[in-house]
């Protein structure tokens, strides 16, 4: 799997630090990129015995050109697959809620990485090579929950883009799907680019302050391992007639009853 890169945005947050280590394990190649030149430099020391299974790459998802560097320096290499998982909110109420505030947020969640699927897709087509796409989203994406007004609508419209990009480029052999996340056992620090990387540690568990595990069917947290095998299997041949679909995987929480409570 070595010429087959997967590009992973958002590695320095726990979703994507643990989805990295699970994917290198796996004898998968990676590209991870990061906003943050100090937190590359972290993650090359993190990752340093998967060296030869890794390229870092600075990428400002708010940044038009950073996004049109960032994918005219991938022409040479094989892309397999791509995960947005890079995200931010800064969890204020509506009437807190700035102009730029909302607008970085709906930049980076959205409009950044929309821009990036679609300079990929173009490329990927180009060269007649397929392409999977495996968008990080969250239940938020169809519900309401106080302080996340920007966040909900952002990663709403990234659901919408999923549907759109398989309407036109599914022939093509782009594969895109969202994953919608909800009700983890520990903390999903989506703050990735305001933080300190640590390294992973897979005996860790964070207590879950934001979920209450009695609105859960199954009666237990999701486990950051169930959510690296979706992804895993989203980005493999497996998955190909599995296109512009939402999977909710949150223990069954959405489809009880008043409905989803965060």
């Amino acid at each position: 799997m070595l010429n087959n890169y997967i590009i992973l945005t958002g590695a320095s947050g726990n979703i994507g630090n643990k989805l990295a280590y699970f994917l290198l394990n796996k004898g998968y190649a990676l590209i991870i990129t990061s906003r943050n030149i100090e937190h590359l430099e972290e993650m090359q020391n993190i990752f340093q015995e998967y060296k030869n299974s890794i390229v870092f790459k600075e990428l400002d998802l708010a940044d038009q050109k950073s996004i049109e560097s960032f994918v005219d320096s991938l022409r040479g290499l094989r892309i397999k697959g791509l995960v947005n998982n890079a995200a931010t909110d800064n969890v204020d109420t509506i009437e807190r809620l700035s102009y730029e505030n909302l607008q970085n947020i709906i930049n980076i969640n959205y409009v950044g990485t929309v821009y990036l699927s679609k300079m990929l897709v173009q490329q990927s087509v180009d060269k007649g090579q397929s392409l999977n796409i495996v968008n990080i989203s969250s239940l938020l994406s169809i519900f309401g929950a106080k302080k996340s007004a920007a966040y909900s609508a952002s990663k709403a419209a990234l659901e919408a883009f999923t549907r759109n990009l398989t309407v036109e480029y599914a022939d093509k052999g782009i594969v895109c799907n969202s994953i919608r996340i909800a009700g983890v056992a520990g903390d999903l620090n989506i703050y990735g680019s305001k933080t300190k990387v640590i390294r992973y540690d897979e005996k860790l568990t964070i207590k879950n302050k934001k979920n209450d595990i009695k609105q859960i069917p199954t009666g237990r947290f999701l486990t950051f391992a169930e959510i690296n095998s979706m992804v895993e299997f989203l980005l493999s041949d497996k998955a190909m007639c599995l296109n512009g679909q939402s999977i909710n995987i949150d223990g069954g929480t959405s489809i009880k009853y008043p409905g989803y409570n965060i």
